[in-house]
């Protein structure tokens, strides 16, 4: 057996036990879904993960309960089959349903609310947050490398977003879209003779 076949049953072995270890703390943990270490995991109650979902290391998922003296009502869904790769970021003071087989790759951000820069009294990171606006990211979605999903987007099923764009309008299914702001490139012909 070579060392990168070796270092890659170890790293399983080590994710399955970090898994037994924290699936307790969250909402509901599906069966065969794997939680890799190191993650950032603030209030893992409000999570609820679907089966099979891996999770891998360097995520930073927050359901925020409470921010700057403001109570919120965050809730994180995370679908059957889905995976985020390394380094994701999810933050939800609202809502934030990700779908069944979803693919979110490194150093993506999705949010559902803002530092609140309106007539700041202090530096903006020590601002509130805004008033969360649920995102809803449907199945089969695949999210590309460093992109942001603003909050109160709708991406729909099965939609293929570029890596590095910024997504600031809801995007319709079976679509690909790309670019800062994100625009649809092209519309999967099977979902235009749907709607016919």
């Amino acid at each position: 057996m070579d060392g990168i076949r070796l270092f890659d049953i170890l790293n399983v072995k080590a994710a399955r036990l970090f898994t037994i270890l924290s699936r307790r703390a969250f909402g509901s943990f599906g069966r065969g879904s794997l939680l890799y270490f190191p993650n950032y995991m603030t209030n893992p109650a409000r999570m609820f993960i679907g089966a099979n979902v891996r999770i891998l290391p360097r995520c930073w998922v927050m359901a925020i309960s409470e921010c700057g003296g403001q109570a919120h009502d965050g809730k994180i869904f995370i679908g059957d089959d889905s995976a985020l790769s390394f380094d994701v970021q999810i933050s939800a003071n609202s809502t934030i349903r990700i779908g069944k087989g979803v693919g979110i790759s490194r150093g993506s951000v999705i949010a559902d609310h803002i530092h609140d820069y309106r007539g700041p009294k202090q530096s903006i990171l020590n601002e509130t947050i805004t008033n969360g606006e649920p995102i809803t990211i449907e199945d089969g979605v695949f999210i590309g490398g460093n992109c942001v999903i603003s909050p109160g987007i709708h991406i729909g099923r099965s939609t293929f977003i570029g890596a590095n764009s910024v997504v600031v309008d809801d995007l319709p299914p079976q679509s690909m879209a790309a670019g800062n702001p994100a625009r649809v490139i092209s519309v999967s012909y099977t979902h235009l003779r749907a709607h016919d």
